[in-house]
């Protein structure tokens, strides 16, 4: 991940644009598309809404994408489920 100017400006996620960066899109702690502690939403089949989910950590993502698809969680693993 790349910070540009304290999250004042974001990377353009794509091609054929005259600049690497944009100062007009997205601008600023928007806790959407970029923010200091990220996001991560889920939605589906079997997927409780929790909201808020303190304590959690990246680590936890394989963890519960684990879960979801019924596999097993290898102990040495970092991070937990989220579910």
């Amino acid at each position: 991940m790349v910070f540009f100017d304290d999250l004042n400006y974001r990377a353009i996620g794509s091609v054929g644009h005259a600049s690497l960066f944009s100062p007009h899109n997205d601008r600023g702690f928007d806790s959407c598309n970029h923010d200091w502690d990220g996001a991560l939403i889920m939605a589906g089949a079997g997927i409780p809404a929790q909201g808020y989910i303190a304590h959690s950590q990246i680590t936890d993502i394989a963890p519960t994408v684990l879960t979801l698809m019924n596999q097993a969680i290898d102990p040495s693993m970092a991070g937990k489920s989220l579910l």
